[in-house]
C-alpha cells in the first residue's frame, strides 16, 4: 500500500469513528459466528448472516461513497476522499 493510500483510509477510518484496534476484533466475531453456525449447522441462519453481513458493508460502500460524493462539490463528477484524494 502506498503512502496516499494508508493516508486516505486513515482519514476514512477517523471520518466515520472506526479506529484501527476495532477492525481486528469485529472481523474476528464474524469469522466465529461463522465458523460457530456451520459447525451447529445451521444452514439458514449461516446464510443469512453472511448474506446480512455482505450487505451491511455495501450498505456502508454507499454510504462512504455518497458522503466523499457530496464533500466533492456539486459537479458530482469526481468522488473526493477525506484525504482530499480523487476515486477513480
Amino acid at each position: 500500500m502506498s503512502r496516499d493510500d494508508a493516508i486516505a483510509e486513515e482519514a476514512a477510518m477517523h471520518g466515520v469513528g472506526l479506529k484501527k484496534r476495532h477492525i481486528f476484533p469485529i472481523a474476528l466475531c464474524i469469522i466465529f459466528f461463522t465458523i460457530f453456525f456451520m459447525f451447529m449447522v445451521w444452514k439458514k441462519i449461516t446464510w443469512i448472516f453472511l448474506i446480512g453481513t455482505n450487505i451491511g458493508l455495501f450498505a456502508h460502500f454507499m454510504y462512504l461513497r455518497r458522503k466523499a460524493k457530496r464533500a466533492g462539490g456539486m459537479g458530482g463528477e469526481s468522488y473526493v476522499k477525506d484525504g482530499g484524494m480523487e476515486i477513480s
